[in-house]
């Protein structure tokens, strides 16, 4: 005979352990929103003008490579540079991830309605690095993003590309490098070492 009672009560604590499992999984996307927001909330508060620039441009794409660099994609560093060590929790080196697009859809939903100018300039960069050799700096042959005075350190990211031909790479430190500071509107200005020291004063 099937005992149609322990079937049933069988099927009953399975769909609870279903149900149990898909709330668990719920919960992460709420705490990365969490951590969207604390970004969103504190890029408006630090650097509104740079935000609502933007929020205006298209999507960056994932990736920089040796062409021109898109405002939007430079931009997206400056916003960062502004709140990094702000969101950096007490024992760690970095803070929660930068998500272009969760932030961005962040930024949208908490956008006041008269941003204002930034309240500070977070000093970011892009260094990029050229062979000793290219002396009219026409290649470049790697990249270095950062912030703050010493532009030797690459708290996003440092790239150095592998050309074909006997060409090489560059190492990490390697070869001429010429830095530029990210604006508000994603624009480019060269700037120097010593400037840039002189205005982390």
């Amino acid at each position: 005979m099937i005992d149609i009672a322990s079937g049933c009560r069988a099927k009953v604590t399975q769909l609870f352990a279903i149900l149990v499992s898909a709330s668990c999984f719920a919960a992460t996307p709420a705490s990365a929103g969490k951590k969207d927001d604390a970004w969103a909330a504190c890029i408006w508060e630090t650097v509104p003008a740079s935000a609502a620039n933007w929020v205006e441009m298209p999507m960056p794409e994932r990736r920089q490579g040796i062409g021109e660099i898109k405002p939007e994609f430079a931009l997206k560093y400056r916003l960062q540079a502004a709140c990094f060590e702000k969101l950096t929790k007490e024992g760690k080196k970095r803070p929660h991830g930068f998500n272009d697009k969760k932030v961005r859809k962040a930024l949208i939903a908490m956008k006041p309605d008269n941003p204002g100018e930034d309240t500070i300039e977070p000093l970011a960069y892009v260094c990029r690095r050229y062979f000793r050799n290219d002396t009219e700096f026409e290649r470049p042959a790697g990249y270095r993003w950062g912030f703050g005075p010493d532009t030797s350190q690459a708290q996003f990211f440092s790239l150095s590309f592998v050309f074909a031909g006997g060409g090489g790479s560059l190492g990490e430190h390697g070869g001429i490098s010429r830095c530029d500071l990210i604006l508000a509107d994603g624009s480019l200005l060269e700037i120097d070492s010593e400037t840039l020291s002189e205005m982390a004063q």
